[in-house]
């Protein structure tokens, strides 16, 4: 009895020996070709990482730092189902991904962290003149840029009109930033609210290409709301 107790002992210690300690860690190589932007070569080992790409892994990455900035409907169950959709597809794609790199891997804590820092080496200088909302209110040093949304066929419904409120009340701020008596709460909305919005209606317009219904957009637009509400506010408090 005691001969087979050791047996099975050694057999476990065996088996534990031999199991991977840790997923393979793609290479940086690897994570931008299989993570560059749609615009950029797909050789090109600077080549910039797509933000939503980037976004939905840190989504994935289960750690709580990653995470800390994302919005509640990216981070739910449904929100990285959706997500993912677009990560696999770059998966999938033999050029690529011509090592097989799998979810798994490109989406464990580690891997993500690297495609963090990498999306922040990889990501194009600042331009040289920065875009002016109007020729008279120059921008703040850290500003975003006016929000001015490209374009689009997407119809978005009533969660697309909240976000354009939103957009048009950014903009109101990021003019009224420009006066020189502007307030300290008038410039710290007017540097962060184009982004924020910018980046909302890339991931609202992603989702209802992929089938969100009009329920799970409207709750994703919350934000926007949210938003607006506070423009409203630090615009009527004064410059």
């Amino acid at each position: 009895m005691k001969n087979l107790c050791l047996l099975a002992l050694a057999c476990a210690i065996a088996t534990t020996a031999c199991t991977p300690s840790s997923q393979r860690l793609p290479t940086d190589a690897q994570l931008t070709q299989l993570l560059h932007g749609e615009r950029a070569a797909p050789n090109d080992p600077k080549a910039p990482i797509d933000r939503l790409a980037l976004d939905c892994l840190r989504a994935w990455s289960g750690n709580a730092e990653l995470m800390h900035d994302l919005s509640k409907a990216l981070v739910d169950d449904a929100g990285r189902k959706d997500c993912r959709v677009r990560v696999d597809g770059f998966i999938k794609d033999a050029t690529r991904n011509p090592d097989q790199v799998t979810f798994a891997e490109v989406s464990a804590e580690p891997a993500v962290r690297r495609v963090v820092e990498l999306a922040r080496e990889h990501a194009p200088p600042p331009p040289n003149v920065v875009t002016r909302p109007i020729a008279s209110a120059p921008l703040p040093g850290s500003m975003s840029p006016p929000v001015q949304p490209a374009p689009s066929t997407v119809d978005l419904g009533v969660a697309g009109t909240d976000l354009q409120d939103a957009e048009d009340l950014c903009r109101k701020a990021q003019v009224a930033a420009g006066a020189a008596d502007a307030s300290a709460p008038v410039k710290g909305f007017a540097k962060f609210c184009g982004r924020s919005l910018t980046r909302l209606r890339t991931n609202m317009e992603m989702m209802k290409r992929n089938g969100a219904d009009d329920e799970r957009l409207r709750a994703t637009s919350e934000s926007a709301r949210n938003l607006a509400n506070n423009a409203r506010a630090i615009l009527g408090a004064g410059k």
